[in-house]
């Protein structure tokens, strides 16, 4: 359980670092950019490999009992969770949903997964992940703002909260924010993850 919490900690004390153009700006001036990228990357990728390994690991400690209600919450949500990833790089047009796409897309993978996990070690990870995607969108917010003023005003219009800038007549609603091909490609991994839950997780997905 200690090493799974240094390794949650390691991973998101790095991207924070990464949210927070002066504190980028330091590292980058003190190492140079080439060696703050592969440092970066190196314990990133450490850091989620050894978290994994430690998930597998920790002891089981159950805090809360999941209802058989719960499990049907990651089949409804998983696939937007999924369309929001794909579209993250193949749709830019997704920011008139959300200018967070991807940050949404990890909050619909953690959210789900906590609610039917409820032990320590679970809430440790996917409450952790919960808690960064939805602490590093105002931060993402400010960084842009900062560093890069024009896309900010071009960004502006949208919202962090997906259809909220729609709903507030902020923004039009576009049906082709999406497009067919993220939203095939999207439930084609989720159809693919449901598949492949149980040969690499151990559990079906499905409820």
């Amino acid at each position: 359980m200690t090493g799974l919490l240094i390794s949650v900690a390691l991973f998101f004390g790095l991207h924070m670092i990464a949210a927070f153009p002066k504190m980028r700006g330091f590292f980058i001036r003190h190492l140079g950019k080439g060696v703050y990228f592969s440092l970066f990357s190196l314990l990133a990728l450490v850091s989620l490999t050894a978290g994994v390994y430690y998930y597998r690991h920790a002891p089981f400690i159950l805090l809360w009992k999941t209802p058989l209600w719960a499990y049907w919450i990651p089949a409804i949500l998983m696939p937007f969770a999924f369309i929001l990833l794909v579209s993250t790089y193949m749709s830019p047009k997704i920011s008139n949903i959300t200018r967070h796409p991807m940050l949404w897309s990890v909050i619909l993978w953690s959210l789900p997964h906590l609610s039917v996990n409820g032990d320590l070690a679970s809430v440790i990870v996917f409450g952790g992940f919960l808690a960064f995607a939805i602490v590093d969108q105002p931060l993402n917010d400010a960084k842009l703002r900062q560093i890069s003023p024009e896309k900010w005003v071009k960004l502006s219009g949208s919202s962090c909260i997906p259809f909220y800038a729609i709903l507030k007549n902020k923004t039009p609603l576009r049906f082709n924010s999406i497009g067919i091909w993220p939203f095939s490609i999207g439930i084609t991994f989720y159809l693919l993850a449901i598949y492949l839950h149980p040969y690499v997780i151990g559990v079906s997905a499905l409820p």
